[in-house]
């Protein structure tokens, strides 16, 4: 199941690029992230444990890194949560910056989800709409530390699709 959410926003694909590139940082735009502790610095390979807001931990590697581009953080779903080891088989998600032909540029984030079982794919469709919300709310958290060019705000633009 994937999940994707892009944002535009009125400053330059390299402003963008240096908020969502930063890994360690996911927990101050991630409502749903307490802290990030980092392995080594951000690119290829680099290693981050990401928290929940009871404590739970996971660890994500960095698959994908194009710089000002693009970066995939995947997920060792045996170290999730046992709530979430129950539903992934796994779990991907994928940060992209382009400049927009409007002018300023595009953030968007793709999750990609690989059910664990018939149950899993069932209760995954039924939290559609919460997986929506909680990419706008990353997405509103990227905005936000973005530095205002004095241009209007930006309009989120949630999808979802079935694999």
């Amino acid at each position: 199941m994937e999940f994707e959410g892009t944002r535009h926003v009125p400053v330059s694909a390299e402003k963008a690029w240096n908020a969502v590139s930063d890994l360690a940082g996911y927990a101050g735009v991630a409502p749903t992230i307490s802290r990030v502790e980092m392995t080594g610095e951000a690119g290829l390979a680099a290693k981050r444990r990401c928290y929940d807001a009871s404590g739970n931990g996971w660890d994500e590697v960095c698959t994908l890194w194009q710089p000002g581009e693009a970066f995939r953080m995947s997920v060792d779903t045996s170290t999730y949560p046992r709530r979430l080891r129950m539903l992934f088989k796994s779990f991907e998600g994928e940060w992209r910056v382009s400049p927009s032909a409007e002018g300023g540029s595009d953030i968007t984030l793709r999750f990609v989800a690989q059910p664990r079982n018939a149950l899993a794919n069932v209760i995954l469709r039924a939290s559609r709409k919460s997986v929506r919300r909680a990419i706008e709310r990353v997405l509103d958290g990227y905005e936000h530390q973005l530095p205002r060019d004095g241009q209007e705000g930006s309009t989120p633009s949630i999808r979802e699709q079935a694999l």
